[in-house]
């Protein structure tokens, strides 16, 4: 049976079938796991030290596994002014380089599911959740955090929890990742968990209801419930034109997801919501590059061309990209020199 995600799949949106149907399944939420030797225990409590984890898809499998174990943990920093130092637990937890047991995503999903650590943020909850995915399949994890909530009460599925709620949060693309009977069986679960807590109405701050409702109702609960930020509509799946208003009138900051693109059509391209990305400190703008660079469109040609003149992290791989998409490339990269010198250099060059 087909994946629930391939009901939306866009032929040619991509340079090849693989991504089109990538994008369909969450591209760019997703992590892929690779055979790569690394000092596992080292890079995981570097990863977790920092406070911008980071959105790479790609990760070596025995360090994906030690971050999933660490973060599972229930204390992963002891906190005192003017110091922060891994737990015990953690770092112990951090040793372990194999993929956790059903048991194990069991009990550590309950504990991030039930509270907010202060070292947590959105950006290492998402990591943390499609790493684990990786690891073991969304099926698992989907019945995890569904069996938890289930045992919650109306107050706590409303409660106020940040963190606990960006992971319901992350339902959204592990639904596209399983098969369709199956995304229907865990959508009417979700739908009871939200009749039997009650719905808010209007405007609310993070909860496991708020979260349930952004993954089963797209853009039409992101409008009632959010502050309208981009970043609350990467499940509005059926809603396009709301989704390219969304990212075109932005004033504030979000990570500039290539997900918008798929979503809203290529218009998301030249919004403000995309746009952002040469603000981007270099890590990151690798990773936007990792996500915009399966996307068959000129406006991504234009966007690669500015790498190449302008970005700090991504210069060497935009260019490889113009060179690789080069018959593609270049009747975009002309019409951009007659009013740019620098494009004209740029095509000089390559």
């Amino acid at each position: 049976m087909a994946l629930a995600g391939l009901a939306h799949l866009k032929k040619g949106f991509c340079f090849d079938a693989a991504s089109d149907e990538a994008f369909a399944l969450g591209w760019p939420h997703v992590r892929r796991l690779t055979d790569e030797s690394v000092d596992a225990f080292r890079s995981a409590l570097r990863h977790l030290s920092e406070p911008d984890f980071d959105l790479s898809v790609h990760w070596p499998r025995s360090l994906a596994a030690a971050l999933v174990h660490a973060w599972g943990v229930g204390q992963l920093f002891h906190l005192a002014p003017g110091s922060r130092e891994f737990s015990q637990a953690a770092e112990e937890a951090a040793f372990s380089t194999i993929a956790p047991t059903p048991e194990q995503v069991r009990q550590y999903l309950s504990e991030r599911l039930s509270r907010s650590p202060m070292w947590a943020s959105e950006r290492a909850t998402e990591s943390f959740v499609l790493l684990m995915e990786a690891l073991v399949g969304p099926e698992l994890v989907i019945d995890a955090i569904l069996g938890h909530l289930e045992g919650l009460d109306g107050h706590e599925l409303n409660d106020h929890l940040v963190q606990p709620a960006w992971i319901t949060f992350q339902l959204g693309y592990l639904l596209l990742r399983v098969e369709a009977a199956a995304a229907k069986e865990y959508q009417a679960r979700m739908r009871t968990l939200v009749a039997s807590a009650g719905a808010p109405r209007s405007v609310a701050p993070p909860s496991h209801v708020r979260s349930l409702l952004l993954v089963l109702d797209g853009a039409r609960a992101a409008d009632r419930l959010t502050d309208k930020d981009p970043r609350y509509y990467v499940h509005a799946v059926d809603d396009a034109a709301t989704v390219r208003m969304r990212a075109a009138i932005h004033r504030g900051w979000a990570f500039p997801d290539p997900r918008l693109v798929f979503l809203g059509g290529p218009d998301v391209l030249s919004s403000r919501a995309l746009q952002s990305w040469a603000k981007l400190p270099a890590r990151d703008q690798r990773v936007f590059f990792e996500g915009l660079a399966p996307i068959k469109h000129t406006g991504v040609v234009t966007i690669m061309a500015a790498m190449v003149s302008q970005g700090t992290g991504t210069k060497a791989q935009a260019r490889r990209w113009l060179l690789q998409h080069w018959d593609f490339a270049k009747p975009v990269l002309a019409d951009l020199a007659n009013g740019s010198e620098e494009i004209r250099d740029l095509l000089a060059t390559l």
